[in-house]
């Protein structure tokens, strides 16, 4: 069975060993906090607003993939929404979703139990992401998170995925909801945390430790 924010303790135990000495890689949306519904509902209420319907799951597909996909996949789907856009729609999330985040949010229960707990035990603490770094290092410092947690950039032209893979080049620990990047992290030699929750459930997510949001 994963663990439970009941077993905050157990899962600290479990994962100390697994990061001892080693570089950890942590996730963001999904991970370190609860975020995937007010990136759900941030995009609904904008296309919305702009007249398109969308369907009670359609963010399904889009969970996980950087904002620019995001995009690209809503304006196949409704190509009103006009491709010269894109830079305004993505700046007019960024701020709905922070101004949300930053009144709503708080750290997931595994952040809360984890970060404090790998200081002095891991190499380094990371975060991962295809999110906004700036978005995700505003809400980090407003949780007092961002001392300890670096938010890795990407480079123009670089995705998450070759950011995981170098940070995985040393032994490193991955926390993630993403099967995909937890293959990706558990064939590069990395342990791995799973985390489990409503946007991923069924969908493969194989890790060490399994924990539910």
């Amino acid at each position: 069975m994963p663990f439970s924010a009941a077993d905050a303790d157990a899962l600290v135990a479990a994962a100390l060993p697994l990061a001892h000495g080693r570089a950890v890689v942590w996730d963001f949306d999904g991970v370190l906090a609860d975020t995937e519904p007010l990136h759900a509902e941030s995009y609904r209420a904008m296309l919305d607003d702009r007249g398109f319907a969308v369907a009670p799951d359609f963010f399904e597909e889009l969970v996980g993939h950087t904002e620019a996909w995001i995009w690209d996949r809503l304006t196949e789907l409704n190509p009103a929404l006009g491709e010269n856009t894109k830079a305004v729609l993505v700046e007019e999330r960024r701020v709905r979703f922070l101004e949300a985040a930053l009144a709503a949010l708080s750290p997931s229960w595994i952040a809360t139990a984890l970060v404090p707990a790998f200081d002095g035990h891991a190499a380094s603490q990371t975060v991962v992401s295809n999110g906004d770094p700036d978005v995700i290092g505003t809400l980090l410092e407003a949780w007092g998170l961002g001392e300890r947690l670096e938010v890795a950039r990407r480079g123009e032209g670089e995705d998450k995925r070759s950011l995981l893979l170098a940070r995985c080049a040393s032994p490193a620990l991955v926390l993630e909801d993403s099967a995909d990047f937890l293959r990706l992290a558990r064939s590069s030699g990395a342990a791995t945390v799973g985390v489990v929750h409503d946007y991923n459930r069924g969908r493969g997510i194989e890790a060490d430790l399994l924990c539910e949001l």
